[in-house]
C-alpha cells in the first residue's frame, strides 16, 4: 500500500514537472543556449555537431512555435523570448564557422535594430550587450587573456551607435504616430459630446467660433448624420432580408461617387473608393434620377462596385437621393435570389431614400443654426469687448486679439484712413510698424487691395499675383506672406480703415472668415465711431470753440501736472502771457467777426512756433499763455522776443462784407507779453502764473509791444524792464 502510495507520488510530481518544463521550456532553452554561447561551448572544434544540430532544432521549433502564436493571437508586440531565439539562431552559424569576423556580421546590427525598434533601446542595448559578450567571453575563457581586442572594440562601439539612432528614430516615429491617434481619439470623443445642437460650453463665444471647435462641431455633426443613415440601412436590411444594402453618395468636387455606408453579408468587400457615374448600375441611377429594379434574369448581374468579385447577385434594386431635384447620392439593395424584390419593396426603398435625404437636411439645417448661433454670441462678445473702451489704440487692439481667437494669422494690424494714406495704429507679430504711414498707390498690394475694396477680400496664394512683389512696403516687406484678408472698415457709407491679416500658409482663410469678418468689421467700425465722437466732446470739452486752443480750465490742470513732475525731476518750467494791443479797435474799426478772426489766425501763428512738447491755450478775451516744459529764462525770454516780432511782421486778414470795404481786409496788430520762470521767480503753480501776469502787465503799462520778464521787474516801482524804470 505505501509503495503504492509512493509510486503514485513519484507519477503526479513526473506529470507536474513535465506541465512546468513545457511550459518553460523556450526559456530554459534560451538560457541555456546563451550560456553555451559565452562559454565558448560553439567555438570551432570545441563541440560536436550533433549537439550543435539538435540545439539548433530546439531554437527552431521554439521560433516556429511563437510565430504561430503571435498569428493566432494576432499580438502587435514580439515576446522578449523570441527576440532571445533570434540572436541565438544567428550567432551560434557565425561562431561554429568562425564567420563572425566576415560580412556576415552586419546580419546583428540588423536584427538589434529590428529589436530596439519593437522593444525599446533598452531592450536593444540588451540584445547588443550579448551578442557583443558572445564574441568576447569564449576568447577569455579558452584563453585567459583579459584584453579587449581592437576589433571588437570597434564593433561594440559600432552597434551601440546603431541600436541607439534606430531606437530613437523609431521612438520619434512611433511617438508622432501615437499623438495624431490620441488628437484623432479626442476629436471624435468631442465630436460625439456636441451631437447636441442646443449644448452649451463653458469657454468663450469667440473660442466656441475658432477653427478648431468648428472642426469639433462638424465631426458632431457628421457622427450624428452617420448614426441616422446607419440606423436607416439596418432597418431596410431587415426589413427586406437582402444580401448587402449601400449608399453611395457624389462627391461634388471630382463628381464621382463613393461608397458611404455599407451593410452586408458578403466577405468579398471592396474598399470604399470612387466610383465612375459612367458604366456601372449605380452612375445609372444617378445620372437618370430613377429608381432601378433587376430580379427577373436567372443570369447573374453585372458585378457591382462594392464587391471585389462576382458574388452571384440576381436581384438588384435602387433609387436616387434627391434633395430638392439635386442628386446626392444613391441607395441600393441587392440579393441572391430571382424575383426577389416586388413593387412594394420599390417603395419601401424610395420612403428610405427619402428619411436619408431628410437626415441630410437635418444635418446641415442643424448645422447652420449651430453656426449661426455661435456667431451671433461672438459677435455679441465682440460688443461687449470693443464696447468696454472709447480709446481708439484700445480698440485696435482689441480687434486684433479678437480676431486672433478666431483664426490663425501671423501679421495683423488695423490701418486708419488719413485723406489718401492709411496710418497703422495697431499691429501684431510686426515690429516697428505702428504710426507708419503708407500710400494704397505707391505701396505694396495691401493698400491697393484695401483702397480698392468696400467689402472683405481674400488672397488666398500671393505667388499668383505676378506684377505685384511687396506685400506692405520696402520697408516691411513681409516675404513669407502667402494668404491675405483684409477687412474694410466703413463708416457712414465712408471707409475710415481697415483690418488685414497676412499668414504663411497658403489658402488659410475661407468664405466663413469673409463672411464672419465683414460682421466683425462693423463692430469695429461702430465701436471706431464711438470712440470719435467721444474724443470730440472730450475735446469740446477741453478746447476753446474760437481758436481751437486749449481753454482756461483745461490750461490750468496741465499747470497743475506739468509742476508736479517738474518737481520731481527738479526740471524748469516757464510761462509766457500773450495779450493782443488794442484789440478792441480791431473790433470797432472792422466789427467782431474780424477779431474773431484775428484771434484764429493768432493762435495758429503761436502753435507753428511752439515745440511738441509745449502747450498753448486761450487765456482770456484776447489773451494767450504759453506752458514751456524744460525751459529757462534765458529760452523763455528769446522766444517771447521771437513772437513779439514775427507778430509785428505778420499781415492778418479777414475776408469781410461790410458796406465800403474790400473783399479781403487786412491789418496788422502787435502783442505784449510776459515772463516767468520756475523756480527762480516762484515756487507753486499759482505765484508763477501771478507773476507772469505781472510782467504781462508791466509790459503794456511800459508803452506795450514787447515782452517782459518778471525778475527784471523794480519790486519798488510799479515797473522795470530791460533795466529800464518807468514810474506810474
Amino acid at each position: 500500500m505505501a509503495s503504492l502510495f509512493l509510486s503514485s507520488l513519484n507519477l503526479k510530481n513526473v506529470i507536474r514537472g513535465t506541465a512546468l518544463f513545457s511550459r518553460f521550456w523556450d526559456k530554459i532553452l534560451l538560457v541555456l543556449g546563451f550560456l553555451f554561447l559565452d562559454l565558448g561551448f560553439f567555438e570551432p572544434g570545441r563541440s560536436h555537431r550533433w549537439m550543435v544540430f539538435l540545439i539548433l532544432l530546439l531554437l527552431w521549433m521554439a521560433l516556429a512555435s511563437k510565430i504561430y502564436s503571435i498569428v493566432a493571437k494576432r499580438e502587435r508586440e514580439i515576446p522578449w523570448t523570441l527576440a532571445g531565439i533570434l540572436v541565438l539562431i544567428l550567432n551560434i552559424p557565425l561562431h561554429l564557422f568562425a564567420a563572425y569576423h566576415s560580412e556576415i556580421f552586419l546580419l546583428n546590427y540588423l536584427l538589434v535594430g529590428f529589436l530596439s525598434a519593437y522593444h525599446g533601446i533598452p531592450w536593444g542595448l540588451f540584445w547588443g550587450g550579448l551578442i557583443w559578450s558572445a564574441e568576447l567571453l569564449p576568447g577569455w575563457f579558452a584563453q585567459g587573456d583579459w584584453n579587449v581586442p581592437r576589433s571588437t572594440s570597434f564593433e561594440g562601439v559600432g552597434l551601440l551607435l546603431f541600436i541607439l539612432s534606430i531606437g530613437w528614430a523609431i521612438h520619434w516615429e512611433r511617438e508622432g504616430s501615437r499623438k495624431a491617434t490620441r488628437e484623432m481619439a479626442e476629436l471624435d470623443q468631442q465630436g460625439k459630446v456636441l451631437r447636441n445642437p442646443f449644448l452649451t460650453s463653458l469657454i468663450s463665444p469667440l473660442q466656441r467660433l475658432s477653427k478648431e471647435e468648428r472642426k469639433k462641431h462638424l465631426v458632431g455633426a457628421l457622427y450624428d448624420l452617420e448614426a441616422r443613415i446607419s440606423r436607416i440601412m439596418e432597418n431596410l436590411k431587415q426589413r427586406l432580408q437582402v444580401y448587402s444594402v449601400a449608399f453611395y453618395s457624389i462627391d461634388p468636387s471630382s463628381r464621382k461617387l463613393y461608397l458611404r455606408e455599407l451593410f452586408s453579408d458578403s466577405e468579398d468587400i471592396g474598399v470604399k473608393g470612387e466610383v465612375p457615374i459612367e458604366g456601372n448600375l449605380i452612375g445609372w441611377v444617378f445620372r437618370h434620377q430613377r429608381p432601378i429594379c433587376l430580379s427577373e434574369s436567372d443570369r447573374p448581374l453585372e458585378r457591382l462596385p462594392h464587391y471585389k468579385r462576382d458574388v452571384g447577385i440576381h436581384s438588384f434594386l435602387a433609387a436616387p437621393i434627391l434633395n430638392h431635384g439635386v442628386p446626392e447620392g444613391v441607395l441600393c439593395v441587392d440579393a441572391r435570389e430571382t424575383r426577389k424584390f416586388s413593387e412594394g419593396d420599390r417603395i419601401l426603398l424610395e420612403i428610405e431614400a427619402e428619411r436619408i435625404v431628410d437626415a441630410l437636411e437635418y444635418s446641415k439645417i442643424r448645422h447652420q443654426f449651430k453656426t449661426d448661433s455661435e456667431q451671433l454670441a461672438a459677435l455679441n462678445e465682440v460688443s461687449r469687448i470693443l464696447g468696454s473702451t472709447l480709446k481708439m489704440e484700445e480698440i485696435c487692439k482689441a480687434s486684433l486679439e479678437a480676431a486672433r481667437s478666431l483664426i490663425d494669422y501671423d501679421f495683423g494690424l488695423v490701418a486708419l484712413r488719413q485723406g489718401e494714406t492709411y496710418a497703422v495704429r495697431g499691429a501684431y507679430g510686426i515690429e516697428g510698424i505702428e504710426g507708419k504711414i503708407f500710400s494704397s498707390r505707391e505701396e505694396g498690394i495691401v493698400w491697393k487691395i484695401l483702397s480698392e475694396h468696400d467689402r472683405p477680400f481674400g488672397v488666398p496664394n500671393l505667388k499668383e499675383i505676378r506684377k505685384q512683389r511687396l506685400v506692405l512696403s520696402k520697408e516691411f516687406p513681409l516675404g513669407g506672406v502667402f494668404s491675405l484678408l483684409l477687412v474694410p472698415l466703413i463708416s457712414q457709407k465712408e471707409k475710415i480703415g481697415g483690418l488685414v491679416f497676412m499668414s504663411s500658409k497658403p489658402g488659410a482663410f475661407t468664405d466663413f472668415e469673409l463672411h464672419f469678418f465683414e460682421l466683425l468689421g462693423h463692430q469695429v467700425s461702430m465701436a471706431m465711431e464711438n470712440a470719435k465722437i467721444h474724443q470730440t466732446v472730450e475735446e469740446m470739452a477741453i478746447t476753446d470753440g474760437l481758436t481751437g486752443l486749449y481753454n482756461h480750465r483745461h490750461f490750468k490742470q496741465l499747470l497743475e501736472q506739468e509742476f508736479r513732475r517738474v518737481q520731481r525731476y527738479q526740471e524748469p518750467l516757464s510761462l509766457i502771457l500773450v495779450d493782443v494791443d488794442f484789440f478792441k479797435k480791431v473790433n470797432d474799426q472792422y466789427g467782431h467777426p474780424a477779431g474773431d478772426a484775428l484771434l484764429r489766425q493768432m493762435a495758429s501763428l503761436l502753435r507753428q512756433q511752439l515745440r511738441q512738447v509745449d502747450f498753448v491755450a486761450r487765456y482770456g478775451g484776447e489773451e494767450f499763455v504759453l506752458l514751456l516744459p524744460k525751459t529757462d529764462r534765458r529760452n523763455c525770454f528769446e522766444l517771447a522776443e521771437r513772437l513779439r516780432k514775427r507778430v509785428e511782421k505778420e499781415i492778418f486778414h479777414y475776408a469781410g462784407s461790410q458796406p465800403g470795404q474790400g473783399e479781403i481786409i487786412t491789418f496788422q496788430v502787435t502783442v505784449s507779453l510776459g515772463c516767468a520762470t520756475f523756480p527762480q521767480d516762484a515756487s507753486n503753480p499759482s505765484e508763477l502764473l501771478e507773476r507772469t501776469d505781472r510782467a504781462l502787465y508791466a509790459a503794456k503799462q511800459s508803452g506795450r509791444n514787447r515782452a517782459c520778464e518778471f525778475h527784471r521787474l523794480d519790486r519798488h516801482t510799479p515797473f522795470s524792464e530791460s533795466g529800464l524804470s518807468v514810474k506810474a
